[in-house]
């Protein structure tokens, strides 16, 4: 790290991710009356208190054993899992469309979405959901990679152990998703803007403690080296396997 983490950081960062969602939806007017502005500041608000307890986890420079990683990585997989299960089985038996949290706000709405994202279900974008699929797992084979590459470099420290943990537990939980329930089994109903899950919060957490990383870090990873060393990783784990 070329830097001390620092507080302000992460209470910019991590608020600032709502914050910048949160104007494109003022400016394309899904939130336009008084109660909706006060009220869908309230996710900037939990960020912040979350991206404090982050910084006091990274500022005693925790750093996991792959055991560890691993089973913090398959909680994290089934409690997005089993959320789902949950509220598909109560709501399917019971007949229920939604239920109220927060009136007018937060409801939990099941709706399947089978457009193979977030971004393609905002946008509307239509593609073979092959295609997602197959993005999914490469960018989860990504994501697997670069942290072995970091951690092969001896550059491994908590945010990018954080960063790890959320980026892969939601690209997990997607692939999972777009194979086994057909597409995202989304249930957190943000009125008038979307309905989300909890992988989308794990890859929301994982992109903000990756911007962190680069902003304190000066390590630069080449794409070059980087395919040399899956070349070579792929190349190990194929000759140990025959051997």
């Amino acid at each position: 790290m070329k830097n001390k983490l620092k507080l302000l950081h992460f209470i910019i960062v991590y608020p600032s991710i709502w914050l910048i969602y949160y104007v494109f939806e003022l400016i394309s007017k899904n939130i336009s009356d008084t109660y909706s502005m006060v009220m869908n500041l309230l996710p900037a608000l939990l960020l912040l208190i979350i991206s404090y307890l982050f910084y006091k986890y990274c500022e005693k420079s925790i750093i996991l054993k792959d055991a560890h990683l691993t089973i913090i990585i398959l909680i994290l997989f089934a409690i997005d899992q089993l959320s789902k299960i949950t509220v598909s089985t109560i709501f399917s038996k019971n007949n229920i469309y939604s239920f109220n949290i927060i009136p007018n706000y937060l409801s939990i709405t099941p709706d399947l979405n089978d457009k193979g994202s977030f971004i393609a279900s905002r946008f509307n974008i239509n593609a073979p959901f092959v295609i997602f699929i197959t993005l999914n797992f490469l960018i989860l084979l990504f994501i697997f990679f670069t942290y072995r590459y970091i951690f092969y470099k001896n550059q491994i420290n908590s945010i990018n152990q954080l960063t790890f943990i959320f980026l892969f537990s939601g690209g997990l939980c997607s692939l999972i998703d777009k194979l086994f329930w057909g597409g995202s089994l989304d249930f957190l109903h943000i009125h008038n803007l979307f309905i989300a899950d909890i992988k989308d919060i794990f890859i929301t957490l994982g992109l903000c403690n990756f911007i962190i990383y680069n902003i304190n870090s000066d390590y630069q990873i080449k794409i070059k080296d980087l395919m040399k060393f899956i070349i070579k990783f792929l190349k190990f784990k194929g000759g140990k396997h025959e051997s």
